[in-house]
């Protein structure tokens, strides 16, 4: 009989590719989605593994509870795309935090226990900033924002840990993907040959293949010695200048244009431009020493891969 694995925010870039290789995996997958009425199932054409179940960021069924093996926890308001407001901001939070706690109240009053639950973070758990430190998971969280809401998405994380349920946190960089994230985002310009990096163009750039994310989920998932935060981003030097250069390489485009000054982008963007203008670097030795072996450390055969697909 194949475990059924429960995602939330199944139907986002990590989302999809996740709940197609669990499914592939052999996994009866169920995604909880804001696309139907709360409790509403639908099975997929595609797919009879596949299943799809209403809910609210405040909200989980129990039924989509009560069948789950294991849990994996990907939901959570766009950070980027709407300028943060307080509202912004407490709807990025929440959308983050009750699901687990959600969860949690769901499996207390059941009784009932998971094989695993792995809940997304985010390296910007440790500030929006740059730095030449190189940031492990031992390190605490930044005061900003976005280090806050990583600490506050990770506690409650952590209250379905109390529970008994051995609990991963992977703290996410850029994802890399063909079809969506930021480099989706990018491909259009640059292949205009008008690429260019951002600010000072120094800012680190932590980034990760969609494809070796993945396999950390499942590894997560599956391998009963994980435990606790990993870093989940490739340890490397690369910077927004750098990227930006492989990315125009590997396009077979000229990289000419001037950086793009910070004072346009704070402008336009806000606060939210920290996110753009600033970047730290962080470990994988705690993620590789559990065993993990990573296919994309290089960035231009990362790029490279990705681009044929």
């Amino acid at each position: 009989m194949s475990k059924t694995l429960l995602i939330t925010g199944g139907t986002g870039l990590v989302g999809r590719h996740l709940a197609k290789a669990a499914l592939n995996r052999g996994y009866s997958v169920v995604v909880l989605t804001r696309r139907l009425p709360f409790g509403k199932w639908k099975t997929s054409p595609e797919h009879k593994q596949l299943s799809y179940c209403g809910w609210t960021y405040l909200r989980m069924p129990e039924q989509a509870v009560l069948k789950a093996d294991a849990a994996v926890h990907l939901a959570g308001a766009n950070i980027f795309t709407r300028r943060w407001t307080s509202r912004r901001k407490k709807l990025i939070l929440e959308s983050r935090v009750q699901p687990s706690l959600a969860l949690a109240s769901i499996l207390r009053k059941q009784g009932k226990k998971l094989s695993a639950y792995v809940s997304a973070s985010a390296v910007g758990y440790y500030g929006t900033l740059t730095s030449e430190e190189v940031f492990g998971e031992s390190q605490p969280p930044g005061r900003d924002f976005t280090g806050q809401t990583g600490f506050q998405w990770e506690r409650a994380a952590d209250e379905v840990a109390a529970l008994g349920v051995r609990t991963v946190k992977l703290r996410t960089g850029i994802v890399l993907a063909s079809d969506g994230g930021a480099l989706a985002k990018m491909l259009p310009i640059f292949r205009l040959g008008l690429g260019a990096p951002l600010g000072t163009g120094r800012q680190y750039f932590p980034w990760i293949h969609v494809e070796d994310l993945v396999n950390m989920y499942l590894m997560a998932l599956e391998s009963e010695e994980l435990e606790g935060a990993y870093n989940a981003a490739v340890q490397s030097d690369t910077t927004s200048k750098s990227f930006s250069a492989s990315l125009a390489k590997v396009l077979g485009k000229p990289y000419f244009m001037p950086t793009i000054p910070g004072f346009v982008l704070r402008s336009i963007l806000g606060e939210r431009s920290k996110l753009l203008l600033e970047g730290s670097r962080v470990s994988d030795e705690k993620i590789r020493a559990a065993g993990f072996v990573f296919r994309w450390r290089e960035l231009e055969l990362a790029l490279t891969d990705l681009l044929k697909r």
